[in-house]
């Protein structure tokens, strides 16, 4: 039977990576929902399948990305000797623990638009 290990186990010494990572789709989404806005990549409302009145970015899972990668990649900058660990990470990372807070992020930006367009496409 594998052990067992609580969040606080795994997480503390590690929190510094998860802030990185945060940082990263903090900052980015505003700017990807900019470019999506600009280049007219938005989800635009209709009256069948569509709920929402306004135009809403498409592209906020690009900021998610980054900020996952920037996360990786200084988790593969700090660890000592990775492989050991790269199977306990891939692990922790697949059973979903990463997607709830990024979830919340792209729900937030997703609800909380910057910019508004009107029905024409047209972004202020």
């Amino acid at each position: 039977m594998p052990a067992r290990f609580t969040a606080t186990e795994v997480l503390q010494p590690l929190w510094h990576v998860g802030a990185a990572a945060f940082l990263v789709s903090l900052v980015t989404t505003p700017i990807v929902r900019a470019i999506a806005y600009k280049t007219r990549i938005v989800d635009r409302p209709d009256d069948l399948l569509k709920p929402h009145t306004r135009p809403i970015a498409y592209m906020g899972g690009v900021a998610m990305c980054l900020g996952m990668l920037v996360g990786l990649g200084y988790y593969a900058a700090v660890m000592p000797d990775l492989s050991e660990t790269w199977k306990q990470a891939t692990e922790a990372m697949s059973s979903g623990r990463f997607g709830v807070l990024q979830s919340a992020m792209a729900t937030y930006g997703d609800r909380h638009s910057v910019h508004s367009c009107d029905a024409g496409g047209t972004c202020r």
